[in-house]
This record gives C-alpha cells, structure tokens and sequence, in this order.
C-alpha cells in the first residue's frame, strides 16, 4: 500500500462518536447505513480454542456484530467478508457502521466503529482499550483505500506509526503501532492491514497491549475469506 496525502477533511469522515483521537465535537462521521436486520440461519460455530479463551475472544458472535457486518457484506460496492469469524467476548456496543463518505470513490468503503468491555484486561492484567474500542474496516479502489493508509500511519500527527511485515495464515500483513495524537481515527491503536484481490481489510484495537487478540482476529479474518 503505497502513501498520498489526502485533504484533512476527507480523513475527518472517518473519525466517529467515542473515536480514539478525542476529537472536538462536531467532526464528521462515517454516514450510517439504514437498519437491516438479517438472521443467520448457520448453526455451525466453531469451537473456542484454549488460546482463544484466554485472550477472552469467541467465535459465538452476538446478534448485533452478525447484523453489522450483514450490512457491510451487503454493501455492494465492496462485496468483501471483512468482519473476522473471531470476536471480543461479552456485550458488544456497534457505534457507527457505514462508508467513509456516501459518493465517489470514498463509498467503495466500510467502517465498523465497536466496543467491547472485555478488551479493557488481557490474561488478567488491565489494559488502557478507551473503553474497548476497536474497529473493522475495508475498502475498494483508490481513494478509499488511500484514506485507509493515511490513517494507519498516522498522517496528521507529529508522530510516524511504527510499522513492521509479518505473515500470518501464510498471507503477508502490516502490523502498525499508531501514536497516540490529536489526529488520526487509529491513535493509540495496533492495527493490522491486509490487501487480498483489491480489498484493503484492516482490524485494530486501541492499546498496543491488545496486539496478541488483533493477530488471532486477522489470521482467523484471513483462513475465512481465503477459504471462499
């Protein structure tokens, strides 16, 4: 994924209710798909592993994450399985769900802005999560996915993300420790990024300590849409 700079307000669409940057009040926000509601009629869940467990995340996805990422694999200009058959466990908080911006380029493009309380410990010690936030996003075509990598590095803050290749589930990924700044709808995140047949996937979850359960998410995310 290659670096262009974008207009600031073009990344100002990405930063959301609650969002990690501490914005003022006011800031765009990612425009909310209308309400759909579809029930899975699989039954087949897979079992929790010992590492899973201990990591505190499942493969039974609440009803709220299943209807937000329905919306997204219903998003037709996307058409990807981006939402990780792995999640946090316990009560979920889904706070904004849609496209970087409704038109153009930015559209070919989804966000998912969540929480979980069960971010906020890893293996029993607490963790600073800003509430369990964590986010799922994917998108298509250049400007969407170039929005994407500048929020990654975090392009408007003083700091640069620190950023290294890895390969998991055999597939090569990004892994960025984003500063903690002013700007950037990822300060203070470990983000996980991914390109597969022109998708840009990205899972991150505020706390550089929760890097362990984004690397188990991004693998699982990985073996689903591999497997298709």
């Amino acid at each position: 994924m290659g670096r262009a700079s974008v207009p600031a307000w073009l990344l100002l669409c990405l930063m959301v209710a609650a969002g990690c940057s501490g914005a003022a009040s006011g800031t765009a926000h990612p425009r909310a798909t209308p309400p759909t509601i579809i029930v899975s009629t699989s039954t087949t869940t897979l079992a929790d592993t010992p590492a899973e467990r201990a990591l505190q995340l499942t493969h039974s996805l609440p009803q709220a994450y299943r209807d937000a990422c329905h919306q997204l694999l219903a998003n037709a200009p996307l058409s990807a399985r981006a939402c990780p058959p792995l999640a946090p466990q316990g009560p979920l908080e889904v706070r904004a769900a849609g496209p970087i911006a409704p038109s153009g380029g930015y559209a070919r493009s989804y966000v998912l802005d969540l929480a979980s309380g069960s971010l906020d410990t890893i293996r029993g010690r607490s963790v600073n999560s800003n509430g369990g936030h964590w986010t799922i996003s994917a998108a298509r075509g250049r400007a969407a996915r170039t929005v994407l990598n500048e929020q990654l590095h975090a392009a408007l803050g003083v700091r640069r993300a620190r950023c290294r290749q890895l390969r998991l589930a055999g597939e090569p990924v990004e892994a960025c420790q984003v500063p903690i700044s002013d700007d950037g709808y990822y300060s203070g995140h470990i983000a996980y990024a991914w390109e597969h047949r022109g998708v840009v996937y990205h899972i991150t979850i505020h706390g550089h300590a929760n890097e362990p359960r984004v690397a188990l998410m991004m693998a699982a995310l990985i073996n689903q849409v591999i497997s298709r």
